[in-house]
């Protein structure tokens, strides 16, 4: 699947495809891609299919939209993987980003993404005891969407709480991996 979003995307290519060009079924020998995706990396990596494709991947130590958008404005990445807000905020910037591929999960609420962690004896035992409280989270990363959706699904407004923007951590995990 990697193989075929990234010969859609033009990656692969020195010059991007047109929007009705025909899918090309090869890549060029020595091709190699700058990839910022930690998650693909490590199933890449933990399945044996990295060895497996067609082209060289050089890994970029990216994680999170905001980085993945910047990298790519600075042309430093081919290819990222972001939720929700990011590619959005691309677009209307001006960054003409495309959107190749999506994944969703079948079991969202069984195996979540995001988590809402809860500082010790902080009286937050519920959602609703979001009320009032300080809720911190990286602007332009999908993190601010679910702040919003989980808001609206117990009832409160975003007067109702504190919003602390906080820069996006650090990938410190990430770059130990090999």
């Amino acid at each position: 699947m990697l193989s075929t979003a990234l010969l859609m995307t033009g990656a692969a290519l020195a010059e991007p495809l047109p929007d009705n060009a025909p899918v090309p079924d090869t890549i060029a020998p020595g091709t190699r891609l700058v990839i910022g995706d930690p998650q693909t990396r490590v199933a890449l990596t933990l399945s044996g299919e990295l060895g497996k494709l067609p082209f060289q991947v050089e890994w970029a130590n990216i994680s999170g939209g905001p980085q993945t958008i910047e990298a790519f404005r600075a042309k430093a990445l081919d290819v990222g993987s972001v939720a929700d807000i990011p590619p959005i905020h691309a677009q209307w910037t001006g960054l003409d980003v495309k959107i190749v591929a999506a994944k969703f999960r079948l079991d969202p609420v069984g195996h979540p993404i995001y988590v809402i962690a809860t500082a010790p004896h902080s009286g937050i035992d519920k959602l609703d005891d979001l009320k009032g409280k300080r809720i911190a989270f990286s602007p332009g990363q999908a993190q601010g969407a679910l702040v919003l959706r989980v808001l609206k699904k117990v009832n409160l407004q975003r007067d109702d709480v504190q919003l602390v923007e906080l820069p996006s951590v650090g990938d410190g995990c990430v770059a130990n991996f090999d």
